[in-house]
């Protein structure tokens, strides 16, 4: 769930700006495993691939409504 969450926020960021307060706890879980420590060194470090337009999570500005 993390995973999608943080994709769908790159894909469609107005989107899940104006639903994520409609699933607290969803988001809670998502905060609390970025701030797993083994975790949340591996968001910090170098190793981790960002977002592109290559990968699954695209942006999509003309949906993101």
């Amino acid at each position: 769930m993390f995973q999608v969450i943080e994709g769908m926020r790159y894909a469609f960021p107005k989107f899940m700006k104006r639903i994520e307060s409609d699933y607290p706890k969803l988001t809670a879980l998502h905060d609390r495993v970025a701030q797993l420590p083994r975790i949340a060194a591996y968001l910090a470090s170098p190793r981790r691939i960002e977002f592109n337009e290559d990968g699954i999570f695209r942006r999509y500005p003309e949906l993101d409504g």
